[in-house]
């Protein structure tokens, strides 16, 4: 009894040193909670029962990932309270207190922080689910299917058991730490002033260090802004892994960077004590330049994730343009099949067909390659060897401006004995001057250099693959190409989303799905609420994981400076003491600790921005997730507003905490 009374007590009188702690578990609690009911709200209905199992999947990883991260900042946090009451443990154990009486007491202390975390963390969790669920929603551009759920036990208990887990582990790194403990060694703990780093060489090692990691990062950067990157490429490694030594290079070598710069600024440097500032920060900078750099590649990661989270909704709906412009469109179907076989089966599924059209595509000798420059072919990537050998289609202008029509675009003219072509986006970027071509024994020109690029090819090429040459109806007859099939391209009236999952998820022969691969070799049937489907997932996997995971290390990287700051501080107030016998004022030393939690706190994300918009762009291309430059523009700005308010509140809190230690 005596021991909780003593711990109680000490949680009162100490409540501001458990502040981190406190502010970071309940933060955890929540964002647990709020994504364990994730997989149970009503608007997940929206996704097939595929993606909703490989979503459940992601958000479990995901929260046995979190789970250990952040139980690397509870310990890191509790190693700080443990080292600020290290005279008080001290004195307890002076006073007759066992060692498992002391270790109890800091137990009873963590437990009664951790419930109050988890009951306010599930308390928060429970009014801001209605707000990520919102969030999600638009982000997503899902529909409201009904009010949000906001409990549910399976959530609670799996909420509960994540922080069962971080508490256990804390109480048994407290058990160590304090069994561990030397009596003298507590009780004569004194704080250190922060030591001058010792430099190795001469300041121009350290320039000429911070050039070469400037200059790796440049070169990681100009790989990562090629287009159709592989991220499983050899060369694409050796360079992640130069762009990592330069990043790290930058963190270790740009303090003396720093000192170097400020110390040819000597009115500067010798105003008010900017001088013990500027080398308190450079010495804080060095010694601590492998956890700055291992923060702000984790910041990157994060900001990537968010980037491509903000634009999830508009790539959802401008890559169905170019992968499933159709509710439904069939290619390579056998000249002898019956389309009206296809279509009425279609109908006997309760789909009203708005529009429908099907055309012969003709194989020329042509391949991709005879309208690539082959100076630009580099820019296609692994796409040009997939199209290399694929031999060029061929389309009537009826049946090409047909196609233009159902999609919503004009017609287009073109004269006898003339071609123009069209292209997908991908190869466009490539092509050259466009050749003569003979059809049969005709050639035809592209005097104009006609090329249009309108998203009419679905991403099994209905239109054809690479590009396709559009010839005039007479041009056409008076050739003797034969070898053909058929292209069919359907619009129905029904978007009946959950129809067409549980047609294409059939295993039945009458599934549409089936039905019409059964006429068409399967692959080349593209269903647009499939593709939607796929993007959904692949979108939600980059949301669900950029607000989760981003959320939480975000918290993380800015606890962990936010505790590193005011143990510094703590263990330099010797300094602060003699600071204030010498008559400096109090505002001045305020400024100065402001100053070095600014810097140390800006340092990283400064990097990290710079690095993140980078990464989007490579991480666009390489998913496909490819946005406008506006999208883009605006889903960086917002993260990164994001970050800054919250880095603000901490810079402040810890300014705050700072003073506090310095005044006590």
């Amino acid at each position: 009894m005596m021991i909780f009374k003593l711990s109680y007590q000490n949680v009162k009188k100490n409540f501001h040193d458990y502040t981190i702690y406190f502010i970071t578990l309940t933060l955890t609690v929540s964002f647990s909670y709020i994504f364990n009911l994730l997989k149970f709200q009503p608007f997940m209905k929206e996704f097939s029962e595929n993606s909703v199992e490989d979503l459940t999947r992601i958000l479990t990883q995901l929260s046995l990932s979190i789970t250990l991260i952040v139980t690397g900042l509870a310990l890191y946090s509790n190693n700080f309270i443990l080292k600020k009451r290290s005279r008080e443990i001290g004195i307890y154990l002076m006073l007759g207190l066992k060692y498992s009486q002391v270790h109890l007491m800091m137990i009873l202390e963590t437990l009664i922080i951790s419930v109050i975390s988890f009951v306010s963390g599930c308390v928060l969790g429970i009014f801001g689910t209605r707000i990520f669920d919102l969030l999600i929603i638009k982000l997503l551009g899902l529909k409201i299917q009904h009010s949000t759920i906001l409990f549910e036990r399976t959530a609670f208990i799996n909420t509960l058991f994540t922080f069962f887990i971080i508490f256990v582990l804390i109480s048994i790194f407290n058990y160590f730490i304090i069994s561990r403990a030397n009596l003298i060694n507590i009780v004569k703990s004194k704080r250190a002033i922060l030591k001058k780093r010792k430099r190795k060489g001469i300041i121009n090692y350290s320039v000429i260090c911070f050039v070469l990691s400037i200059v790796a990062i440049i070169y990681f950067y100009i790989l990562m802004l090629k287009p159709n990157i592989d991220f499983t490429d050899t060369s694409t490694e050796i360079a992640f892994g130069i762009g990592l030594l330069g990043h790290i290079g930058i963190f270790l070598f740009g303090s003396s960077v720093m000192s170097f710069l400020i110390s040819h600024n000597r009115k500067k440097m010798y105003s008010g004590i900017n001088l013990f500032s500027n080398k308190q920060l450079t010495s804080k900078v060095g010694q601590n330049g492998i956890l700055l750099s291992i923060i702000s590649f984790v910041m990157s990661l994060t900001l990537v994730m968010l980037n491509l989270g903000f634009s999830a909704h508009i790539w959802i709906d401008e890559n169905l343009k170019y992968t499933a412009p159709y509710s439904i469109s069939v290619s390579g179907i056998q000249p002898d099949v019956s389309i009206d076989k296809v279509t009425n089966y279609i109908k006997e599924q309760g789909y009203t067909i708005e529009k429908e059209y099907s055309f012969p595509l003709y194989r020329t000798d042509y391949t991709l390659s005879y309208f690539l420059d082959p100076h630009k072919t580099y820019k296609l990537g692994d796409e040009y060897a997939f199209f290399e050998d694929i031999s060029t289609r061929l389309i009537m202008l009826s049946d090409y401006n047909k196609v233009r029509e159902i999609s919503g675009y004009k017609s287009v003219l073109i004269n006898q004995g003339e071609y123009l072509l069209h292209a997908d986006k991908a190869v466009m970027q490539s092509i050259g001057n466009c050749r003569e071509v003979k059809i049969s024994s005709k050639k035809l020109f592209n005097p104009n250099q006609l090329i249009y690029l309108e998203p009419l090819n679905d991403s099994r090429g209905v239109i054809g693959g690479g590009v396709t040459i559009v010839v005039s109806d007479e041009d056409f007859i008076n050739s003797k190409i034969g070898n053909y099939d058929i292209s069919l391209i359907i619009n129905t009236k029904e978007l009946r989303t959950d129809m067409l999952k549980s047609d294409f998820e059939s295993n039945s022969d009458k599934g549409l799905y089936n039905y019409i691969a059964s006429y068409s070799g399967g692959h080349q049937v593209i269903l647009r609420s499939d593709q939607r489907d796929y993007n959904l997932k692949q979108a939600s996997s980059y949301v669900f994981t950029g607000l989760f995971i981003g959320s939480i290390l975000l918290i993380v990287g800015a606890s962990i400076l936010s505790l590193q700051q005011m143990t510094e501080t703590m263990d330099n107030k010797r300094c602060y003491e003699i600071m204030n016998k010498l008559g400096v004022k109090k505002a001045d030393v305020h400024s100065s600790i402001f100053k070095q939690i600014f810097m140390y706190f800006s340092l990283p994300l400064i990097v990290a921005i710079s690095h993140s918009i980078v990464g989007t762009i490579a991480m666009s291309s390489y998913s496909l997730m490819t946005v406008d430059a506006h999208s883009f523009i605006y889903s960086t700005v917002i993260s990164s507003i994001i970050f800054m308010i919250i880095y603000i509140v901490f810079i402040l809190f810890t300014h705050e905490r700072c003073k506090k230690i310095i005044s006590d």
